[in-house]
């Protein structure tokens, strides 16, 4: 008899995994590649098939999580105010 594969359970993984992804599609957008690495990272990293103990996983978590909020630059060119109406001088 095929031995099946353990089928894991849905735990809080899958919602670090998705806002991982959710976080990398935003730096791609922005064009903030090292942020876009961090975030991937982030989403592998929360993936409960790797067997972590103890602390190792939270703690590599949390660096991921510094290094995207730091990797973003300070003043990207897609993220622009828009002009205000109104203010043109006549």
């Amino acid at each position: 008899m095929k031995n099946k594969p353990q089928k894991l359970p849905f735990t809080w993984h899958y919602f670090a995994m998705a806002i991982g992804a959710l976080a990398a599609v935003l730096s791609a957008l922005l064009g903030a590649w090292s942020a876009a690495a961090a975030a991937l990272g982030f989403a592998i990293i929360a993936h409960p098939g790797l067997r972590f103990t103890g602390l190792t996983r939270q703690v590599i978590l949390i660096l991921f999580a510094i290094m995207f909020i730091f990797a973003f630059p300070s003043d990207p060119p897609a993220v622009q105010t828009a002009p205000q109406q109104g203010t043109e001088s006549h």
